[in-house]
């Protein structure tokens, strides 16, 4: 699945379900965010972080 800013726009209740249908999900995500609270609570197996100009980092 892949989505890009999942949270944007979304009241507290709706981001609640996301959350809870993405952590139910046993598929491939690709989440593209700036939520890093959302991201911790998906709890990844691992992810890609872009830092500042073209670093990137593998964590997970």
């Amino acid at each position: 699945m892949l989505l890009d800013k999942p949270s944007n726009h979304l009241d507290l209740p709706s981001l609640a379900a996301l959350e809870a249908m993405l952590r139910q999900y046993r598929g491939t995500l690709l989440v593209a965010s700036h939520d890093q609270v959302l991201l911790r609570q998906l709890a990844l197996d691992g992810y890609l972080q872009l830092g500042e100009g073209s670093e990137l980092h593998v964590c997970g």
